[in-house]
């Protein structure tokens, strides 16, 4: 596997890290967090949040525009699909697994549909 792929994983797996320390962050307010989930958690945020921090470094030395670029593609995306609602949720989930499945046809209706 070519540097630039490993880099690639590196990022994006840094990336799913920050999202689920975001998420205990947000967690830590419900009235879910009892006083066993509540140390489990912390435990898993602290060791999540030192391996961000060092494997966002690694990544981000290597290619520092291109690393904030996919962040932002990230959470504009992560953005997005929190304020749909379940049908529209089913709707993009629909639409990734035909874009797997032929992804010049749909790149032809994105494009059709931008242009208007």
């Amino acid at each position: 596997m070519k540097e630039e792929e490993q880099l690639l994983i590196v990022l994006d797996l840094t990336i799913q890290f920050q999202m689920v320390v975001e998420t205990l962050d947000k967690f830590e307010g419900t009235r879910y967090n009892k006083f066993f989930l509540k140390k489990r958690m912390k435990e898993c945020k602290e060791m999540l949040e030192d391996i961000v921090k060092r494997d966002y470094n690694i990544v981000y030395r290597n290619g520092a525009e291109e690393t904030i670029n996919i962040i932002n593609q990230y959470e504009e995306l992560i953005s997005l699909i929190r304020t749909l609602n379940v049908p529209e949720k089913v709707i993009l989930n629909q639409l990734i697994q035909a874009w797997g499945k032929d992804p010049k046809s749909l790149e032809g209706i994105v494009n059709k549909i931008n242009k208007q």
